[in-house]
């Protein structure tokens, strides 16, 4: 926003006040890079254990700028310690990390009240508390070490705003604040968190749009593949049936026949399929969300899927073969 992160912050500080006040706006926050945008920071550190610093063997993680109220506004968990304070803007020398990196770099100990050295920092910085992960760079990738600081250090930001109204609404109003406080910040990326979700697996929603377009493919050609086979199968047996018929079997038995000859197959490509489907499941784990690869729906709704669909091709022919006429069916060569 401007060149001297002391300008940034002060404007930011009435920027927020000013949008805190709109109608429908719950919260106001900011920060330097915003979850699920593929966008990051990354900084090197430290941990300050009294030995000499040698940058040679310094850890890196991700590294975001948030404003106080950063994590109540996108209902980031605090699982321990506290959250930035108005106070820790002035006087930036806290941090907060996420789960992620107190597991990697403290798994057996608590890492509140611990202090890491950075680059970016003349002074060390003291852990004050710890939060949930959050996916920075989208839902397919897992979430990384990340440290979070208060946004006094940087000199841009984006702003996130917690409303209970049409987004529409809102932008348009904000726009006329950030234009009243100083006309020469621009507005840029206008985007709901739903927005940012939606394009975060745009890739994986392609993918798995086409893994449906050629399984539907695929079920069509099974099921027109099945019908010719078994309305091949009953022209070449008219006699048989016809015999049958003229013997005493009842029409009905010759569907229960002609129906279970062609599903035999079905069940048995079905049963192999699903086992080979379970085999597979790992591949398919990076395109799923919120859906286990074993998902005891999906195994059991699919296979349902394929024999319903390999019934009705099986029954048509089989309705056919039913109504064949015995003295018909025996004077044919």
């Amino acid at each position: 926003i401007y060149r001297k992160p002391e300008q940034t912050r002060a404007y930011l500080g009435r920027l927020i006040g000013r949008l805190q006040t709109l109608p429908g706006v719950a919260s106001v926050a900011a920060a330097s890079t915003l979850p699920l945008s593929g966008e990051s920071d990354w900084g090197t550190f430290l941990i300050a254990d009294g030995a000499s610093a040698d940058w040679a063997k310094a850890s890196a993680a991700d590294w975001r700028g948030v404003s106080a109220n950063f994590f109540e506004t996108l209902h980031i968990p605090l699982l321990r310690g506290r959250g930035f304070t108005p106070a820790d803007e002035q006087n930036p020398n806290t941090l907060i990390i996420n789960e992620a990196m107190a597991r990697k770099f403290w798994p057996e100990a608590d890492p509140i009240g611990k202090t890491l050295l950075t680059r970016d920092y003349r002074h060390p910085l003291e852990i004050i508390g710890i939060v949930g992960d959050v996916r920075g760079a989208g839902l397919n990738a897992q979430a990384s070490p990340e440290m979070y600081t208060p946004l006094g250090g940087f000199w841009y930001a984006f702003l996130v705003l917690r409303i209970n109204q049409e987004p529409s609404q809102t932008a348009s109003a904000v726009r006329k604040e950030i234009a009243a406080l100083d006309r020469g910040v621009p507005t840029y990326q206008v985007a709901t968190m739903d927005q940012l979700l939606s394009a975060s697996v745009a890739a994986q929603r392609f993918n798995l749009f086409l893994l449906v377009l050629f399984a539907a493919l695929a079920l069509g050609l099974a099921a027109v593949g099945i019908y010719g086979v078994l309305a091949f199968g009953v022209g070449r047996r008219i006699r048989e049936i016809g015999i049958r018929l003229a013997l005493g079997a009842r029409p009905r038995d010759v569907l229960r026949l002609v129906v279970r000859q062609g599903m035999q197959p079905v069940i048995a490509g079905v049963l192999v399929g699903t086992a080979g489907a379970l085999a597979l499941t790992r591949v398919m784990a990076s395109l799923l969300y919120s859906v286990s690869p074993t998902d005891p729906a999906t195994f059991v709704a699919v296979p349902v899927l394929l024999t319903m669909v390999a019934w009705i091709a099986c029954y048509v022919p089989a309705r056919r073969a039913m109504r064949i006429d015995p003295a018909v069916a025996l004077r044919v060569e």
